[in-house]
């Protein structure tokens, strides 16, 4: 059910004031999923954003039934959140953003703890979600995995500042830069893993 609340605060990109409508543009996912789970089941995590928002019922159901879905998810739509595996709470939480179709989707290590299964699932996702037209800005210490969905890198040193900047896959054959970097080179050019 939605309960009307209020917002407080201000939101700036880069330099430029944010509405509150442009704020429903961008969604973060965070390295540790069990900082952002906040229902007690599977499915209703995956709604909560849409109730949060007041979208119609209709819809809520129609988008959480597909999103599951689409993440593999459906089997444990009415298991507590706390008792999946780290990799399927990262698909979870990934899930929960994406079911609300930002402009703009923030990921911080988004298949760092995943299994196998779930780094695949994620990064399908991630795929579909950029093939929808969804940037997609995402932090991590593991280039390979994300080389197929990157078109450009920025990489940090560990002060902040930018070290190198430009397309992904010459940046991802720089491995001396990516190692003095901390960042781990992909072992293979071309498909993510």
């Amino acid at each position: 059910e939605y309960v009307d609340g209020h917002y407080d605060g201000d939101v700036f990109v880069c330099g430029d004031k944010q509405s509150a409508a442009d704020r429903e543009k961008i969604a973060l996912v965070q390295q540790n999923p069990d900082a952002q789970n906040v229902a007690m089941r599977v499915d209703e995590e995956v709604a909560f954003g849409l109730c949060n928002l007041g979208h119609p019922r209709g819809d809520v159901l129609a988008d959480t039934e597909a999103t599951l879905s689409d993440f593999r998810l459906s089997p444990r739509r009415a298991e507590s959140p706390d008792s999946l595996s780290f990799g399927h709470k990262q698909r979870l939480v990934t899930a929960a953003v994406s079911v609300l179709k930002p402009q703009i989707l923030l990921l911080d290590e988004p298949v760092s703890n995943a299994d196998r299964e779930g780094r695949s699932s994620i990064l399908a996702m991630l795929r579909a979600q950029k093939e929808a037209g969804r940037a997609l800005v995402i932090v991590t210490h593991e280039l390979g995995p994300f080389l197929s969905l990157a078109d450009s890198v920025l990489l940090l040193s560990s002060d902040g500042r930018v070290a190198r900047q430009g397309d992904a896959r010459l940046i991802a054959g720089d491995t001396a830069l990516l190692r003095t970097l901390g960042v781990e080179p992909p072992s293979s050019m071309g498909v993510g893993q």
